[in-house]
């Protein structure tokens, strides 16, 4: 991957083994690199660098006469050599120095090309040894002048290096372009302008911050790992852009345009060509189901469950073959026990009702259900008695076991046709009545909706122009005998084959655990037939438009040593990536996976964890009951509190995640038309309650999909509040989507009134603040803690 912007691909300090290192450096169309005893300058853009030949040191001298330190001095104890000039640049060779000097490069070499690309400079590494490492930019983030670091961690983060939290954080964290940076680049914004700092690949790189011996800023340093047989040249590009208005997302444009240039960008509309599914995404909120099942507590009316327990209750104690004694089989004991309490009351109960209607979708889904003497008294129909005679497997067997079940209590149950909670057409009905034209439905993680018969509930989905798919995972392999317990889940299950050999291996010989530290990682590799059986099966099953890869786009990728599926860490992101674009072009549907890495946009559609990322991992307030910011259990299954229960997030994920003077759209600028971001399921737009009005704003602003968690009970309490926002965002967002981010600007002095622009069509500003705001006397207002958007012409003001 290239960047063009903010700088992050700054490469140096060369440690250990034998290192030949060559860097280009770009000079504008015309123009020469000029040299002297000391140095090389260049000129790209009216503004000038000059590179010291032996330390790799770089200043820039603006149009304006001001002076950046783009890195201080890298190596020591070197000789520059062989100096060739090019075309536009020159290159030249970084060695050890004389007998007696202590030499940075120890005793390798580095080749090094310096050459202008438009107002860009390029800079170029290439060691001699294949396995070795090099240090460089290393870049002084001094705190006075009101810096700013522009940093894409998810969508970007706008960090000001005056601040002391901000520097501990910087310091705190492990740096790296793949997985906690979503680009490999990164930015500098001052009074005098934005620099921008752009790396072409995102593999191997490491970034660390330090403060300065002065104590008066931060120190950066960029470090790149060389491995055999992968790409031996480490390039940077740099510009600076000279003024205030300077752009905050020039970093991202930069980037974008590198990737383009180098063929490396698809756009939404390109990948909609073999993928048609994919334009259905425009417009529509992510939405997950919950709820949903055979029979759920949704289905039943008012007092129906009571009277349906009362039923059963009275059945099981009678001597008499009856539905109700066969169907006592499928309860647990607690289950057994709530009905018994539902029986006798006359309160709605709602975990006893989930419990009765559990036990019976497990029954329904059984094939032993039908006892033809338990049901020798039930007057069934015609079409019911036409299907005991046949065989019958998976969907079709739920359906005639329904049909059984409503007519042995046809005065309690409703139509078979109205079962399923949120896997109902009831639910669906619920969503169109409500003008919801679009919608991205995902499920929670099991095979529920396949196991309860509902294929026909996809289909009806899928003919309404709503996306539905399945949660999928190949992420980590456990062992098959834990298959069925608490210490696995079912996507983590295949066969005792795939477990014994299929294990990512680390250098020692140690195996990769896999998550919450069960099972092992499993490499993409071996994975791969698994994968394609897995996916046929599951689009057998029902007629999927959508499928989510959990994991495969968030940067966790690795060197694997197992002689069975060696693989570099470029390779396995390229196995994960490939698996992906196989479903997109083979079953012409929309992709999406979790996080946001670079490496994964050209081929998938959607990204879940860009806008809103999963935080607070070992954060014990999070997870302790008497915490305030504890963010639930997950209980009940049609309701899990830690995504259904509305908590306060706490300021320290505030600032880092929500702050819109801390947030810039880098992400977004460098993909917006090329995917859609979204939010990590564990963030969705009512999670937390503090930051609610924010993140509706942000959504708007950035125009990325809201997210919600819904069953029909909560959706019939939450409707007028989401279809509130969704008429304001959906209109909109049906045609940003297919175009760039082209303008952020902030508006306000306090950083709290913002604009977007899309393309030529589609304008958005957003007024955080507790006050009005009008950008210039007798402007229209901005109302305070609303928006204004502007869509061809045509004005909306949301407040």
């Amino acid at each position: 991957m290239v960047f063009r912007g903010f700088a992050r691909t700054a490469m140096g300090l060369l440690a250990g083994g034998c290192f030949f290192c060559s860097v280009a450096m770009a000079v504008p169309a015309g123009s020469n690199p000029s040299l002297d005893a000391t140095a090389i300058r260049v000129d790209a853009g009216g503004v000038h660098y000059t590179i010291d030949r032996q330390t790799l040191a770089v200043d820039i001298l603006t149009s304006a006469g001001e002076k950046i330190v783009l890195s201080v001095p890298a190596f020591t104890g070197v000789e520059a050599k062989n100096f060739v000039t090019t075309e536009g640049g020159v290159q030249w060779t970084l060695g050890a120095g004389g007998s007696g000097t202590s030499s940075s490069l120890k005793s390798g070499q580095l080749q090094i090309r310096v050459n202008p690309v438009g107002d860009e400079l390029e800079v170029a590494f290439s060691p001699q040894d294949a396995q070795s490492s090099v240090t460089w930019p290393v870049q002084p983030l001094n705190v006075s002048g009101g810096k700013t670091l522009l940093w894409p961690r998810g969508e970007g983060n706008a960090i000001p290096l005056d601040d002391a939290q901000w520097r501990d954080f910087l310091r705190a964290e492990r740096w790296d372009t793949l997985e906690s940076l979503s680009m490999p680049l990164w930015g500098l914004a001052s009074a005098e302008g934005v620099l921008s700092c752009v790396v072409q690949t995102q593999f191997r790189n490491r970034i660390e911050f330090a403060e300065t011996r002065e104590g008066e800023g931060l120190t950066l340093s960029f470090t790149h790992e060389f491995r055999p047989s992968e790409e031996r040249w480490l390039t940077f590009r740099f510009q600076f852009e000279p003024g205030r208005d300077a752009s905050l997302i020039r970093p991202a444009l930069n980037y974008r345009a590198w990737l383009k240039e180098s063929g490396e960008f698809r756009t939404l509309e390109q990948k909609a060509v073999e993928s048609p599914a994919i334009r259905l995404l425009a417009g529509a909120p992510h939405v997950y189901l919950w709820g949903g099942g055979s029979l759920t507590r949704f289905d039943l009316t008012r007092g129906a469950a009571n009277k349906l327990a009362a039923r059963l209750v009275q059945q099981v104690a009678s001597a008499e073959a009856s539905p109700g004694k066969h169907l006592h089989k499928y309860f647990t004991k607690d289950e057994w026990a709530a009905t018994t309490e539902l029986a006798g009351s006359t309160y709605q109960l709602p975990y006893a009702q989930a419990a009765i209607c559990a036990a019976l979708s497990r029954g329904v889904e059984s094939a032993d259900f039908y006892d033809p003497a338990a049901w020798i008294n039930a007057e069934l129909t015609t079409a019911t008695r036409g299907l005991l005679s046949e065989s019958l497997q998976g969907s079709a067997l739920v359906q005639r076991n329904c049909r059984l079940l409503q007519e042995a209590f046809p005065d309690i149950l409703p139509p078979v046709e109205k079962w399923g909670g949120s896997f109902s057409a009831a639910m669906l009905d619920a969503f169109s009545s409500a003008g919801l034209n679009r919608l991205r439905l995902g499920l929670d993680g099991s095979d529920g909706l396949v196991q309860a018969g509902k294929a026909d509930f996809v289909r009806d989905a899928v003919a309404r122009g709503y996306l539905l798919g399945p949660y999928d995972s190949y992420h980590s392999i456990h062992d098959p005998a834990t298959s069925g317990t608490d210490a696995s889940w079912p996507t983590a299950q295949f066969d005792a084959a795939l477990y014994e050999t299929g294990g990512i291996m680390n250098a020692d010989g140690t195996m990769r655990k896999g998550f919450k530290q069960r099972g092992y990682l499993l490499s993409p590799l071996a994975a791969r037939p698994y994968v394609e059986r897995r996916v046929r099966a599951n689009f057998d099953a029902a007629p999927y438009n959508y499928y989510f890869f959990d994991c495969d786009g968030f940067g966790q990728v690795y060197d694997d040593y197992s002689t069975a599926h060696r693989a570099t860490c470029m390779a396995d992101a390229a196995a994960r990536v490939d698996r992906m674009a196989w479903v997109a072009r083979t079953f012409g549907v929309a992709v999406g996976t979790e996080g946001g890495s670079a490496y994964a946009v050209p081929s998938v559609a959607l990204f879940e964890g860009v806008f809103a990322e999963n935080f607070g991992w070992g954060d014990t307030d999070m997870s302790e009951k008497a915490s305030p910011y504890y963010v639930g259990r997950y209980y009940p299954p049609e309701a899990p509190d830690v995504f259904f229960k509305p908590v306060p997030a706490k300021e320290k994920y505030v600032r880092e995640n929500y702050d819109p003077r801390y947030r810039v759209p880098l992400w977004e600028a460098a993909f917006h038309d090329a995917a859609v971001s979204g939010h990590h399921w564990s963030a969705a737009s009512m999670k937390f309650e503090n930051v609610e009005t924010t993140v509706t704003l942000t959504e708007l602003l950035y125009q990325v999909p809201p997210m919600y968690h819904l069953n029909p009970e909560v959706f019939a309490k939450q409707k007028a509040k989401i279809m509130k926002h969704v008429k304001a965002w959906a209109p909109a967002h049906e045609v940003s989507a297919f175009l760039p981010l082209t303008e952020f600007v902030v508006l306000s002095e306090d950083k709290r009134v913002q604009r977007t622009r899309f393309g030529d069509r589609l304008e958005v500003t957003v007024n955080y603040s507790a006050e009005d705001f009008a950008e210039a006397e007798g402007d229209e207002l901005v109302p305070a803690g609303g928006a204004v958007m502007v869509l061809d012409g045509e004005r909306l003001v949301v407040r």
